[in-house]
């Protein structure tokens, strides 16, 4: 690792985001090197990091204060993305402040947490908009906006939403067509006629605003929030761009929300993997999805507070659906999912035959 390079400490550097921001944090020219903190030195994702990009291997696990002090020793930044779906909800709120927290005392210049709105708060604290992942990394962004003003490392917070690359695995068209050869997208995005758009960032996005706030700290005593998003797109949209990529014929058919619920078959798994806390007992991914759902299509709970012209300024390549497809020879095929807990597994859509006739 070069000496001459400041050190940006990646929790979360073989996840969905992670393995893109190191990408973008070590491009051509960069004045940064990256150092990432995993529970398995020998995972082939982290062996992949090393080969690719030269990162520093620090292992053990974000629930260690002792290997996230040692992760943190003797780096300028840190970006941290941590994993509702593995740790749970208890866990990552208890996480995140202790990585600020271990970040600060090890002279950590530059912090920058990755974010989703925190649409609980924003509802009066109403469960019915408490996803998971949603709540325990608000309540971060919280706890770093109080402890910032007064210290002495700079903070920034990334405000994310769902990934376009979902659309390789529980957005992708169900596994039939209609009749007619149609393509089917079949999802709770509001009738074909609404004016409902479903909120999609792409993880190139993510990676190239990751860098970008590293480029561009903020003064001392303030929070840098980027809420960034790639496109707002409605269900005749999505076929739309298939469409114009494959040159496939494709159609948006409206579900709601129970309905999309129960065509996922994992819907009565456990939500997080390692989650052993009273509250997560109520958490399957049915539930979850429900209640995501409800943040992203009902009208009032859209995340519209993105400044889209803002955004395509400062990264005129931002993602669109269609640029994504084009990009990835995306040819609506469930795939492996982006998620790490899911990156073995294809899921597929069931009980949805149905929607053929």
């Amino acid at each position: 690792m070069s000496s001459n390079k400041k050190i940006i400490t990646v929790i979360g550097g073989t996840g969905a985001q992670g393995r893109p921001v190191i990408e973008a944090l070590v491009a051509a020219a960069s004045p940064f090197s990256v150092r990432i903190l995993t529970r398995d030195a020998n995972h082939a994702l982290a062996k992949e990091l090393v080969a690719k990009y030269g990162v520093e291997i620090v292992e053990g696990s974000v629930l260690d204060d002792a290997a996230v002090a040692k992760a943190c020793k003797g780096a300028y930044g840190a970006f941290v993305n941590l994993d509702t779906f593995t740790l749970g909800e208890v866990a990552e709120l208890h996480a995140g402040v202790r990585a600020y927290e271990l970040a600060c005392a090890a002279g950590v210049k530059h912090f920058v947490w990755s974010s989703l709105d925190y649409k609980l708060k924003s509802n009066n604290y109403d469960d019915r908009y408490g996803a998971p992942h949603y709540n325990a990394k608000g309540r971060v962004w919280e706890f770093i906006k109080s402890q910032a003003k007064d210290g002495d490392m700079l903070c920034s917070v990334l405000v994310t939403g769902p990934y376009m690359e979902s659309l390789g695995s529980i957005y992708a068209p169900i596994g039939q067509r209609k009749s007619d050869g149609a393509v089917v997208f079949a999802l709770p995005w509001g009738a074909a006629d609404s004016n409902l758009r479903f909120p999609f960032i792409a993880l190139p996005d993510i990676a190239f605003f990751a860098r970008w706030i590293f480029d561009n700290p903020p003064s001392k005593g303030t929070v840098k929030e980027v809420p960034i998003m790639s496109q707002f797109i409605s269900g005749p949209e999505l076929a739309q761009a298939f469409q114009n990529v494959t040159g496939q014929r494709a159609v948006y058919v409206p579900q709601t929300i129970d309905e999309y619920v129960a065509s996922l078959p994992f819907k009565d798994m456990p939500l997080a993997a390692n989650d052993t806390s009273p509250s997560a007992k109520k958490w399957t991914w049915g539930r979850f999805f429900t209640t995501s759902m409800r943040l992203w299509i009902e009208p009032e709970q859209l995340l519209r507070d993105r400044d889209m012209a803002w955004i395509k300024s400062v990264h005129p390549g931002t993602m669109t659906v269609e640029r994504w497809m084009k990009a990835t020879g995306y040819d609506g095929a469930a795939g492996k999912d982006v998620l790490k807990r899911w990156e073995a597994a294809t899921p597929q859509r069931v009980g949805v035959e149905h929607l053929l006739e």
